[in-house]
């Protein structure tokens, strides 16, 4: 078994820059996959919008619109009696925030 090599400390960050003792770099060997994700060019990309000068992301107005969408659909059964209708609230009202939250999701980002 050879003695592995030392490493610069140039570019520690670098997945590919780490050899292992086979001589070959660890990119290369088992965990190729990850370091080619790591490296990968690509960044993921969030939809913000800036509100008062602060970024927020877009899935957080998508939530706060299907809890005011689930907020109407109380007061819409509640001004209708219809609690008959609704015969688990803890479990309806969250279903529709998140139906709502969903459809406004895949109305503006859906492809």
């Amino acid at each position: 078994m050879r003695a592995q090599r030392r490493i610069p400390d140039r570019n520690i960050r670098d997945p590919t820059a780490i050899v292992a003792d086979s001589g070959t770099p660890a990119g290369r060997r088992s965990g190729g996959a990850l370091a080619r994700f790591m490296k990968s060019p690509v960044t993921m990309h969030c939809p913000s919008f800036d509100i008062f000068g602060t970024f927020f992301p877009a899935w957080m107005l998508c939530a706060l619109i299907g809890i005011a969408g689930a907020i109407v659909a109380f007061k819409l059964v509640s001004a209708l009696h219809a609690h008959w209708f609704v015969r688990v609230p803890l479990v309806f009202y969250p279903c529709v925030a998140l139906s709502i939250t969903s459809l406004v999701w895949l109305g503006w980002y859906g492809h």
